[in-house]
């Protein structure tokens, strides 16, 4: 176990992608997404503004729209700057032509400052939401 612990935050945060890339496709079966995911898994690339590689925890590609999620396994709520920078990363020039949704999925809930941001392309996603 001391071992494992130190490490059980960064393996829980890799499953807990996997565990919403699940969901995704499951909202896909259950028609409540009305787009196929051609391709869906993380991202990584260059941003050419700031010179730098950029990573986006989960990135679907369908017909005529990109889904862009933040997965964040942590014991504090996730915050507008979290939702800030997924949207920062979803406007580099390789996503430019495209309609565009937003998932947060969160362990532990979101913050009063992201729960204002009523939006219908932002999608915000509890530990509760997933095992519903």
């Amino acid at each position: 176990m001391k071992r494992i612990e130190p490490h059980f935050a960064k393996f829980m945060g890799e499953v807990w992608e996997e565990i919403c890339i699940e969901w995704l496709w499951e909202q896909v079966k259950k028609e409540r997404i009305g787009d196929v995911f051609f391709e869906i898994g993380s991202w990584w690339g260059n941003n050419p503004i700031k010179k730098r590689e950029e990573e986006i925890d989960i990135l679907a590609v369908a017909d005529k729209t990109f889904y862009f999620g933040e997965c964040k396994w942590k014991e504090e709520f996730i915050n507008k700057e979290v939702l800030d920078k997924l949207i920062y990363r979803s406007h580099l020039p390789v996503f430019s032509l495209l309609n565009k949704e937003y998932y947060l999925f969160s362990k532990s809930g979101f913050s009063s400052d992201i729960l204002a941001q009523k939006q219908d392309n932002i999608h915000l996603i509890s530990l509760k939401n997933i095992f519903e």
